[in-house]
């Protein structure tokens, strides 16, 4: 049995994954979405009992039954032909994602992280309570489109503005893209809040950390770390200096038995862990 890692190209962390993998003898079988339909060939059936067939390329190919789990690291968006036009590429885009996404996710294999479950992950709100309902404290947090809203929210509090979604802006004049990091709002920013009425922003009381922590689960396991950040800049963000954190294993809290609550639902099926 194989476990399918789906990532990008380049993927240092899916690289030390797949190594580690070899080393312990796991079957294992890298593939990239972006690689479909030009570079990937999918091949599938549906049988009295599910899905067969094949994903491969010209150098590496996976049964479909043989798959036992998926690690969905981070694999990035399927590729079209140059020639299609704008209504082609959106058609085309359409059906390979319920065709091959709907095909992979409807395996009985277990998945790090299931999509349906990443999906609802992504939404900060979904997030925020979450952690609320699972006896987490929550800083005072607003989301607004108001100008007047947000000065209102930092008059007696220091305020951090941060992206609700993926922390990175495509600059079609620049020709790449450009991070938005965590940021404190200084007087002067909150004076020029031009822009904000485009769309929804997401203010939050700015929180003195001693380190941030991040746990990664896996079934019923909890792999807990802590990330100090020793530069001014890591301290507000810590994406801003990955050469002065360091890490370390910790323990999480345990929470009252009146705290472990249900969580939140995603709005689809479950396919594996979230």
């Amino acid at each position: 049995m194989t476990v399918l890692v789906l990532a990008d190209d380049f993927d240092p962390s899916a690289d030390a994954m797949i190594v580690e993998m070899d080393r312990r003898d796991v079957p294992v079988v890298r593939l990239n979405t972006e690689w479909f339909p030009q570079r990937m060939k999918l091949d599938a059936k549906f049988i009295s009992d599910g899905w067969v067939g094949t994903l491969s390329t010209e150098e590496r190919s996976i049964e479909l039954a043989d798959i036992r789990s998926v690690w969905r690291r981070s694999p990035t968006t399927f590729r079209f032909p140059a020639g299609l036009t704008a209504p082609e590429r959106q058609h085309a885009h359409t059906e390979a994602k319920l065709g091959l996404g709907g095909i992979l996710m409807s395996l009985p294999v277990r998945w790090i992280n299931s999509p349906h479950h990443a999906a609802t992950a992504g939404y900060k709100p979904i997030q925020l309570s979450a952690a609320a309902t699972a006896g987490l404290a929550v800083p005072a947090t607003l989301i607004t489109n108001d100008a007047q809203a947000a000065r209102r929210f930092a008059w007696n509090r220091e305020v951090v503005t941060k992206m609700l979604g993926a922390p990175s802006i495509h600059e079609h004049e620049a020709g790449g893209r450009r991070v938005a990091y965590t940021e404190r709002l200084t007087t002067q920013l909150l004076a020029d809040l031009d822009g904000i009425e485009h769309t929804a922003n997401q203010f939050q009381q700015w929180v003195l950390k001693n380190y941030e922590a991040r746990v990664i689960v896996v079934g019923e396991r909890l792999f807990p770390v802590a990330i100090r950040a020793h530069s001014a800049a890591a301290k507000v963000d810590w994406r801003t200096d990955y050469a002065s954190l360091t890490y370390t294993g910790i323990e999480p809290p345990v929470l009252a038995p009146s705290m472990k609550r249900d969580l939140p639902c995603p709005a689809h099926p479950a396919t594996g862990p979230a």
